[in-house]
Formats: structure tokens, sequence, C-alpha cells
């Protein structure tokens, strides 16, 4: 039985970047970079402005999840202590 490994020359990676075409430099004239840079700046500022500040929750809202919260936990308390002292013959 042969136990020696066959170790590649190279790995995946280097073997298939070499079988790619190498990437074209290109530099954008400095009037169409402005441009992109420009519609791009508009955008970020357009989401920016354009979004709503985030509604508070009101008072009875609030009151009213935590008051569901707490009737949560009693009926698991209940049903615990129900559970617990049910069977203990």
């Amino acid at each position: 039985m042969n136990t020696d490994r066959i170790q590649p020359e190279m790995n995946d990676r280097e073997h298939l970047a070499e079988l790619m075409p190498k990437p074209v430099e290109r530099d954008l004239s400095s009037g169409r970079r402005q441009q992109i840079e420009e519609l791009v700046m508009s955008q970020v500022h357009m989401d920016t402005d354009g979004a709503p500040e985030p509604r508070r929750m009101s008072g009875r809202r609030r009151m009213a999840f935590a008051t569901t919260g707490l009737a949560a936990v009693a009926a698991v308390a209940v049903a615990a202590t129900v559970i617990g002292t049910g069977s203990g013959e």
C-alpha cells in the first residue's frame, strides 16, 4: 500500500489564477470620477435626510408590554408550583 501522497506543485487557487486572464488596469477620467462621487454623496444625503425619526413607545404601550410580561411570568410560576406539588405520593 502506498502511503505517499502526491503533493501538487501549486494549490488550486494559484492554478485557477493562472488560467484566468489578467485584469485590465483602467483609471477613470477626473471628470467621470467627480461625477460618480457627487452621485454617491447625493444618494447618501437623500437616504439620511428622508429617513423618519424612530417613534418612541407611548406610556400606555410600555405599560401594556410590562403587564403582559409579568402575567406570563406569573402563569409560569403558578404552573410550576401546581405541577411540582400535584402528585407527591
